[in-house]
């Protein structure tokens, strides 16, 4: 509740205000008499807000207009706040899926580069062998044969290991793999 004010232009003075405050308001606002019930924070609801005295009638004339107008807007702020209730569920509800797209890219991602490593492994495994059998024919043809008991036959032996172990193709197939050992 509120009284209503009329509002009036004030005439310059060459006196300093009243309170020494050096910017008085270029308004004067004066009281009517006139009672005024508000409901505030209902914008833009086309729903009545304001009741005031009238010249028929008073302000306690209008009571049961304004507790009518209270339900309408009690109903009219309900509706708001289940409609924003709402819009929160749908942006958390797209948040969330939002989320799991972003998982399962990064799910993607993972795979992606573990098959990509995996590949590049299998490929180096294989140079590796190619690499073995060339240093093996070329040593057949220089010599005639390779003792598994000779430096040579050893580091083959050694570097067959090796490109074993970087085959992912083996590995995988290895059941000392399956249990969790790493060799």
């Amino acid at each position: 509740m509120r009284e209503k004010v009329k509002q009036t232009e004030r005439r310059p003075t060459a006196q300093k205000s009243a309170t020494g405050w050096p910017f008085e308001s270029k308004y004067e606002y004066l009281p009517t008499g006139k009672l005024c019930l508000s409901i505030l924070n209902l914008y833009c609801t086309g729903a009545r807000t304001n009741w005031a005295d009238t010249e028929h009638l008073k302000i306690e004339d209008r009571l049961t207009d304004f507790f009518e107008g209270l339900v309408e807007a009690a109903a009219i702020l309900r509706k708001r706040r289940l409609e924003a209730q709402e819009r929160e569920r749908q942006w958390a509800e797209e948040a969330r899926r939002r989320i799991e797209r972003e998982e399962q890219q990064r799910r993607e991602q993972a795979f992606l580069d573990k098959l990509l490593g995996e590949a590049e492994r299998w490929q180096k495994s294989q140079l590796i062998r190619s690499y073995i059998d060339a240093v093996r024919i070329t040593a057949i043809q220089k010599d005639g044969v390779v003792s598994p008991a000779s430096d040579l036959g050893k580091w083959l032996e050694w570097a067959k290991e090796r490109a074993d172990r970087l085959d992912p193709l083996l590995s995988r197939l290895s059941p000392s793999r399956e249990k969790g050992e790493d060799s």
